[in-house]
C-alpha cells in the first residue's frame, strides 16, 4: 500500500531505536541528527519511536509519552513540562507522568 495514500502528511517516516544509534561514530551521530533537524525545518514530519528520551528531547518538536499502550502526553516539550509541573529534562517528565 502507498504510504502517502494512508498517511498523505507524512513525508519523512522513520522508526528509530537506540540500537541504531549503536557503533556510529559521533560524527556519523551528529550527520544523522542533523539530517533529522533539517528535514523538519524544511517541513518533514519525522516520526519517531524511541527509550532514547534525550534523543527524542533534542530533535522531536511534539512528543508522545506512551506506557503499557497507552497514551499519556502529548505536546512540545514545554507543555509536557507545564503539564507534569517539572522544569527538568524529559526523562524526569516521563518518570512523573508514568
Amino acid at each position: 500500500m502507498d504510504i502517502n495514500l494512508v498517511f498523505p502528511f507524512l513525508e519523512l517516516f522513520l522508526n528509530i531505536s537506540l540500537t541504531n544509534f549503536v557503533g556510529l561514530d559521533p560524527k556519523t551521530t551528529k550527520l544523522v541528527k542533523d539530517i533529522f533537524k533539517n528535514s523538519s525545518k524544511n517541513g518533514k514530519t519525522i516520526f519517531m519511536s524511541t527509550h532514547t528520551l534525550s534523543l527524542a528531547e533534542e530533535i522531536c518538536g511534539r512528543i508522545c509519552i506512551i506506557d503499557n499502550g497507552n497514551l499519556i502526553a502529548i505536546g512540545t516539550l514545554e507543555e509536557l513540562r507545564k503539564k507534569s509541573g517539572i522544569d527538568g529534562r524529559l526523562e524526569e517528565i516521563f518518570l512523573k507522568l508514568t
